[in-house]
């Protein structure tokens, strides 16, 4: 079966399995793009949505594991990706908690 991303941005969720190193990673990115800024959309979606073009992620170069494995088919992570999870000690991060509140 093949995939192919529809767009429509409705993956993109607040909530997604992080490992501490990709939280860093983000963090490094967003210091160096200052204007990268919250999405003011639904608290539940992912802050990285682009304001504009809500299925564009302001961050896809560098976009966490869980985003790059997602299947729109499969509404969750490939089975490889489910396994690399659980080996990275990924724990369940706000995003817009862990990048966008005052207390970075």
């Amino acid at each position: 079966m093949t995939w192919s991303c529809s767009g429509c941005g409705g993956c993109c969720g607040n909530f997604l399995p992080l490992s501490n190193g990709e939280i860093n990673v983000i963090k490094r990115h967003l210091k160096t793009h200052p204007e990268i800024t919250a999405y003011e959309g639904d608290a539940m979606d992912c802050p990285f949505l682009n304001d504009k073009e809500k299925d564009r992620c302001q961050i896809y170069e560098i976009r966490p594991a869980i985003c790059k494995g997602f299947r729109c088919i499969d509404k969750g992570p490939s089975p490889e990706l489910a396994k690399r999870m659980v080996q990275k000690k990924m724990r369940p991060v706000s995003m817009r908690e862990t990048f966008f509140s005052n207390s970075k």
